[in-house]
Order: structure tokens, then C-alpha cells, then sequence
């Protein structure tokens, strides 16, 4: 039934309103086993065993959104549901197998030992070793079956699906005994998923760091600007030597000019002063002739 339900919505393209009726199925078979104290809960504990093995078979390429929109009714009855047998078969059945099998894997690769290890515990496991090769190896694919969604995501399922129902306050949505199995969920997501090499610092950490950041920002700034103002004296500095050099340098060539003009008026002294002893030398010698006789 449900492989056949999971083809037809993938045929539409999963199409909203086939995914309301599909959640209203559901969701109904759930809950309608819990009306009587002695109703029959075999069909949902039947769907919880099938259900991620069908999806996987029909679309295991499916988006996010398709994956968790499956999964709805589902969710929105563990918040509801009263029988613990059913609760339990939900979370081992479905939740559970999921997040295991699509947790992000941490690179790197086991030792020979490591193996051999494993393979030891597994043959004292399934019995004794002494079972048929064929038969383990059917068994041992049978174990190793999982059930991979490249596209689904532990926590951004556990954030905005588990977590969200889980702190609901309108208790038609969730009674408060199912809570902490939702929250439990939730952390499970959380546990599956590797640590990061480095651990998140604490609000405090972050704080002191910022401040430190800051200290060493504003002492960088200081010492900048003392090099700066440096910099700058010393560019006055060598604009001030500069300029006296020019000064220096324009005021010998002006006392250059003027040495030369007094030389050229010194020289040319003598011979005004010869030319004028020799006017007033001619002239007296004129003056002392005698005047000629006036004839009569």
C-alpha cells in the first residue's frame, strides 16, 4: 500500500494537494488506534516497519522538503499518540534507522586490527561462526542494509520539525507526557551528528576575546599614529632644510650680483674722473690766453 501510495505522489511530482490527502490518511490510521483502549494497532505498527524502507525504494533522491513532509503525519501523531508500544515502534522503527543511517560520517578509515576485530564479533555473534558462508553473507547484507537520503538532514530536521512540535504550547498538538520523548529525539539528532575538532567557545570566552581583539585593535592605532606623527616631523624636517638650502643658496647668488655690480662701478670710476680732470684742464688753459687786439 504505501509503495504504492509513494509512487503516485512522486508520478505528480508530489503536488500539495496529494500530500494533504496523503497526511490526512495517516495521520487518521494513527490516531484512530487510540480511541479505544482495545483497538487494534496493527496496521500502524505495520506502517512504522516499512515505511522508511519504502520511501527509500521509491525515491531515495527525494529533497528535504519531500522527505519531512512524509514524515508529518507521523511526527504530528507522536505528539498525540497514548499507547507507549506504538510511541516506541514509531521512534525505533522510523526515527531512529533514519538518523542513523544519514548522520555525516567523519573521513578516515579502520585499521586491519579494527576489522578483524569486528569480523571476530560478528561470527561469536551469529552462531558461534558456524553458519554457512552463503547464509552469513545474507545476513550480514541483511544487517548492513541501510536506508540512505542524500538530501535529508539530521538537524535541520531535529530545528525545524522535532523541536518546533516539541515546544508547542497548544496541547492539541502535543500532550505534555509526549514532550520529553520529542526532546529526547532531538538530542538523539544532535548526538548522532561528529563533533567539531574545535569545541564552541562559551558567551564569556567570546566576550573576552572580542575585548582582547579590541585592546590589541586600539594599541595597533596608537602606534600608527605615533609613526604617522614621526613620519610626518620628519618630513617637516627635511621641507625645513630644504627650503633654508634654497634661502642659502639664492642669498649668495644675490650677494654674488651685488659684489659684481660694485666691481663694475669701481672700474669705471677712474677713467670719469681722468675725463673730467682733462675738461677743466683745457679750459683753464683757454681762459689764460690774452685776447687779440681789436683793430682800428
Amino acid at each position: 500500500m504505501l509503495n504504492a501510495i509513494f509512487c503516485f505522489l512522486k508520478e505528480f511530482s508530489y503536488s500539495e494537494p496529494l500530500v494533504k490527502w496523503y497526511h490526512s490518511i495517516i495521520f487518521n490510521v494513527f490516531m484512530n488506534s487510540q480511541k479505544q483502549e482495545n483497538a487494534v494497532v496493527g496496521i500502524p505498527l505495520q506502517i512504522c516497519d516499512v515505511i522508511v524502507e519504502e520511501m527509500n525504494k521509491v525515491d531515495p533522491d527525494a529533497p528535504l522538503e519531500v522527505i519531512c513532509a512524509i514524515l508529518q503525519p507521523i511526527l504530528d501523531s507522536l505528539g498525540l499518540l497514548i499507547s507507549g508500544e506504538l510511541k516506541e515502534r514509531v521512534i525505533e522503527k522510523i526515527f531512529t534507522p533514519l538518523m542513523e543511517n544519514n548522520k555525516t560520517e567523519v573521513d578516515g578509515s579502520s585499521t586491519d586490527e579494527e576489522e578483524m576485530e569486528k569480523r571476530e564479533k560478528y561470527h561469536r555473534l551469529v552462531d558461534g561462526g558456524k553458519m554457512h558462508p552463503r547464509t552469513q553473507r545474507e545476513i550480514e547484507k541483511m544487517l548492513k542494509r541501510k536506508y540512505i537520503f542524500p538530501c535529508f538532514n539530521n538537524l535541520i530536521y531535529a530545528q525545524n520539525y522535532i523541536l518546533k512540535l516539541a515546544s508547542e504550547t497548544d496541547t492539541s498538538k502535543v500532550k505534555e507526557e509526549n514532550r520529553e520523548a520529542l526532546y529526547n529525539l532531538y538530542e538523539f539528532a544532535h548526538q548522532l551528528e561528529p563533533k567539531p575538532s574545535k569545541e564552541d567557545l562559551t558567551f564569556s570566552q567570546i566576550q573576552l576575546i572580542n575585548k582582547a581583539n579590541s585592546f590589541v585593535t586600539m594599541k595597533m592605532k596608537k602606534r600608527e599614529n605615533i609613526r604617522k606623527q614621526k613620519q610626518d616631523a620628519k618630513e617637516i624636517l627635511k621641507m625645513k632644510k630644504i627650503a633654508q638650502s634654497q634661502m642659502v643658496q639664492k642669498q649668495a647668488e644675490i650677494n654674488k650680483e651685488i659684489n659684481e655690480s660694485a666691481d663694475d662701478s669701481a672700474a669705471n670710476a677712474p677713467a670719469a674722473d681722468s675725463k673730467k680732470a682733462e675738461e677743466s684742464k683745457t679750459k683753464a688753459i683757454h681762459d689764460k690766453k690774452p685776447a687779440s687786439p681789436v683793430k682800428q
